[in-house]
């Protein structure tokens, strides 16, 4: 930082570099968040989220066969063995779900122990 600059604006810049880094900090987190709740069912790409869960919860407990077809994220049709496609919906969206918040409140408590002892990041 310059030493030209009155002291209450290399604070404000300061306190933008730190929300720009905490902004990019919690991207990069939620992206790799994207990653790790993307899977491959029978050769489909799918996404483990609240709204696939539900999706096939619902078509598991509603349709007569132990299979279906279900579209994938590039909308191909996949066939589904109906609970084992729940199961692995379940456990990768709670994985990845977890490993977020972790990461998440690590990202928040650095950058209030950074924030409140005037260190620079």
């Amino acid at each position: 930082m310059s030493s030209y600059l009155h002291p209450a604006l290399q604070d404000a810049v300061q306190r933008g570099e730190r929300v720009s880094t905490l902004s990019l900090q919690l991207d990069l987190a939620y992206s790799s968040f994207i990653n790790s709740a993307t899977f491959v069912h029978n050769g489909g790409v799918f996404v483990a989220n609240p709204d696939l869960l539900a999706q096939i919860s619902t078509l598991a407990t509603q349709v007569d066969r132990a299979t279906f077809i279900v579209l994938d994220e590039n909308k191909r049709p996949i066939e589904v063995n109906g609970e084992a496609f729940l199961t692995q919906i379940r456990d990768t969206y709670l994985n990845a779900v977890n490993a977020y918040r972790a990461s998440y409140v690590r990202i928040l408590r650095h950058r209030n122990t950074v924030a409140g002892t005037g260190h620079h990041e």
